[in-house]
């Protein structure tokens, strides 16, 4: 059997379970020393793929599949330490080093596809005025058993000509929960994935003084979807 060990979350009572491999699939919730599902892991096992995922995967072997798979990872995985860092007010040079998720740490710069991606984010930046509340932060639900960590949690400026928001908050701030992704479309489980978060914060009070200053109407998820 592998080994696990107990890795630290931005929260003190919550733990990921982790494998040698750096990867989970529950938390540990020290105060009530009770185990809860990875929101990721429960969404990974619910939802089917799609018939052109499978035509795929029956189209290449296992391993050129992997590869594949493991380097979408990788790229979803940098990209959101990219973003943690210019959050944080760290400059991203041509010479930054970010690691690979599946080669074992390995330190390496940005691919192509990495910095469009980044540029994506900056100019979505650029247009919604983010004041970022916290920063890849931990939740979790004793009521439905999970636990996960979202993006960023943040208040917005609404540009008065974006169709994407509902005609009355438009020009206005909003508070935002948004989750980047990399992938080359918008999956259902996705909506899942900020609704289970969105929940999580609600049921645990998180930031209550800034959720408390806006209503439902003035409340979103989101995805922002990067590099396209």
């Amino acid at each position: 059997l592998p080994s696990y060990s107990f890795v630290d979350t931005s929260d003190e009572n919550l733990k990921r379970f982790v494998d040698q491999n750096g990867d989970w699939t529950h938390y540990w919730i020290t105060n009530k020393k009770q185990f809860v599902k990875s929101v990721n892991h429960v969404l990974h096992l619910g939802y089917a793929k799609g018939p052109r995922f499978h035509e795929y995967l029956l189209s290449v072997s296992k391993d050129e599949a992997k590869k594949k798979l493991n380097a979408a990872g990788d790229e979803g995985t940098r990209t959101h330490m990219a973003i943690r860092d210019l959050i944080n007010g760290v400059r991203i040079k041509m010479t930054s080093k970010y690691p690979t998720e599946h080669g074992r740490g390995r330190m390496e710069y940005l691919n192509s596809d990495e910095w469009e991606n980044v540029m994506a984010w900056m100019a979505w930046a650029d247009k919604y005025k983010p004041r970022v509340i916290s920063n890849e932060f931990a939740v979790y639900s004793i009521l439905h058993q999970y636990a996960g960590s979202p993006d960023a949690l943040m208040v917005i400026t609404v540009p008065a000509d974006d169709k994407k928001f509902p005609e009355d908050v438009r020009g206005h701030d909003v508070l935002l929960m948004p989750d980047w992704k990399t992938s080359s479309a918008i999956h259902p489980e996705y909506r899942s994935q900020l609704s289970a978060y969105w929940c999580a914060i609600r049921e645990r009070g998180y930031f209550r003084n800034e959720v408390v200053k806006f209503d439902d109407a003035h409340s979103f998820t989101g995805i922002v979807r990067l590099g396209t």
